[in-house]
């Protein structure tokens, strides 16, 4: 034992110091692993969900983390670092890939696609061609121009009130479409408002003049959808209020806790109406639970829209008395984007009424120094009128000799630019004599 006993000594030595080496770095790696354990150990990223948008409207990214210490970093494929970016529609779909890191080590990815669609040119319909007959003594006709309408595909990227408040697009669920607020709901942000109240319902009416409202959620998948929103934006209002009646929350145009479907998301201990909270938002960082709030809390709105505005329609004719003939309408719609499409149709009205003929008797005593009498229409004619222009005037017959002695019928035919026509009858009375007799 002797003989071995440097050897074991030198081997216990070794193991001894590698094993407080070893236990050195695990103790670090434990104490990491504790610290992650008391920070809910995995970190998670939400890039939020796929959307499709049309090119050229803005597709609005942001993430949100959870898990880890807290100390987070994000840093987006072909974008760059940062939690929140915007970028442009192409004509490609694209998938960004975000990265989150926190400062323990652990990191995290998520996806989110976005797919584009076509930015076309408004839609528009034009009526069919126009046929009617003159009103009755005009050459013309008294026409209702029938509505010419448009519709376009893709939202307005942007809409601006009559007060002055913008709305950006973010994007579309179930049917509706979703803007954003490019100002916080807040007196001081807001031209005329000086309260609270003043201020909810400038955003109401900016919405109504688009004919929408601040947003109504009715089931966990829309919130979801705007919460998603708010990764970029931040906290959002909702339409929710009890202004009205404290305690009460009703959506915004109804009263006292009515309006929507009757789906609620609040928070732990929410409503609690501290301070005369009497407004709703969204709280990005609790997913999408709902707080009440007053509004010196400066957030966006979220404004939802049933429907999308229609293209502007102008026509180079507009409702009102249109000439015998062929009118040519013109139509031209204008979206907001600035895209424009034309349609034409025409307008014909057709002149069916015949002239109005009167004619005048004629008597001859004598030839002259002729041996025929010869007659034009306007001999016989006695103001004959046509509601438009008359075009030809023709009287037969036209010529006589001695041999139409006496009382001879003759007939006058007008004619207008319409090929409409009509006759009357009258006499003409040849004398017996061929010439004069001289005294």
């Amino acid at each position: 034992m002797k003989e071995y006993f440097p050897f074991l000594i030198i081997l216990f030595s070794f193991f001894f110091s590698d094993q407080m080496i070893t236990k050195h770095h695990d103790f670090s790696f434990i104490a990491s692993e504790i610290q992650l354990a008391n920070s809910n150990v995995m970190c998670v990223v939400d890039a939020g969900l796929d959307r499709t948008l049309c090119e050229n409207q803005i597709a609005y990214l942001g993430a949100i983390a959870s898990g880890g210490d807290g100390n987070y970093s994000y840093n987006w494929s072909t974008l760059g670092a940062g939690q929140n970016h915007s970028v442009i529609v192409g004509n490609v779909d694209i998938t960004y890939t975000v990265t989150v890191s926190d400062g323990l080590g652990c990191t995290a990815t998520d996806e989110v696609l976005i797919t584009y669609e076509v930015d076309d040119v408004p839609i528009i319909n034009c009526p069919n061609n126009i046929n009617q007959n003159n009103d009755v003594g005009l050459c013309s006709a008294n026409i209702t121009l029938p509505a010419t309408t448009s519709s376009v595909d893709c939202a307005p990227l942007q809409l601006t009130g009559t007060n002055g408040i913008g709305l950006n697009y973010y994007g579309t669920y179930n049917g509706h479409y979703y803007y954003i607020t490019d100002v916080n709901m807040n007196p001081s942000e807001i031209a005329g408002a000086t309260t609270e109240m003043e201020a909810f319902a400038a955003v109401q009416a900016t919405a109504a003049q688009f004919g929408g409202y601040i947003a109504t959620i009715d089931d966990a998948a829309e919130n979801t959808f705007l919460t998603n929103a708010g990764y970029y934006y931040g906290d959002l209002f909702i339409g929710l209020t009890d202004e009205q009646v404290e305690t009460l929350f009703g959506w915004v145009g109804t009263c006292c806790g009515g309006g929507g479907s009757g789906y609620t998301n609040w928070n732990a201990g929410e409503p609690n109406s501290f301070g005369n909270e009497d407004y709703v938002a969204l709280q990005i960082s609790n997913g999408g639970g709902w707080y009440d709030v007053d509004l010196s809390q400066l957030n966006e709105a979220i404004i939802e829209l049933p429907n999308i505005p229609n293209p502007t329609v102008v026509c180079n004719e507009v409702t009102g008395v249109f000439p015998v003939g062929t009118t040519t309408v013109t139509c031209t719609a204008t979206d907001a984007n600035g895209h424009t499409s034309t349609c034409s149709y025409d307008v014909n009205i057709n002149d069916n009424e015949a002239p109005s003929v009167t004619c005048n008797a004629l008597t001859f005593t004598t030839f002259g120094n002729e041996s025929t009498i010869n007659i034009t229409a306007s001999d016989i004619n006695n103001n004959s009128t046509d509601n438009c222009t008359i075009q030809t005037m023709n009287v037969s017959p036209n010529s006589f000799d001695c041999n139409d002695a006496g009382v001879n019928v003759v007939t006058l035919t007008v004619t207008d630019e319409s090929g409409n026509t009509a006759t009357c009858n009258t006499t003409v009375t040849i004398p017996n004599v061929l010439y004069d007799m001289k005294k």
